[in-house]
């Protein structure tokens, strides 16, 4: 079963724990919304810990609305997906995640 992380806050320290889960071979997701869509900014602080995240085989998420909220629609870092609150939900609710909420 998939582990869904889902980041509000800008805090990179779950980051690492998912990419080391990853390296791991683990099944792991990060969903950032609210202020920790700012992670995911091009020329952020922790944009080199998404980075790593996604090399690490972990699928990451970024709200679409709240990366359009704190103008960062078009400076985001291209290796996370923008997904709507549809979608989001869609993962929330999938029998195939476990939602950890950090």
């Amino acid at each position: 079963m998939k582990k869904l992380f889902v980041l509000k806050k800008k805090d990179p320290t779950p980051l690492g724990i998912a990419s080391s889960l990853g390296k791991k071979g683990r099944d792991v997701a990060v969903a950032l919304m609210l202020d920790a869509v700012y992670m995911a900014a091009e020329k952020g602080e922790q944009a080199d810990a998404v980075r790593e995240c996604v090399e690490s085989g972990v699928e990451v998420y970024i709200l679409e609305k709240d990366a359009e909220r704190r103008g960062l629609r078009d400076r985001l870092i291209q290796v996370a997906r923008m997904v709507d609150y549809p979608g989001l939900v869609d993962l929330f609710f999938s029998e195939e995640i476990s939602v950890i909420n950090l």
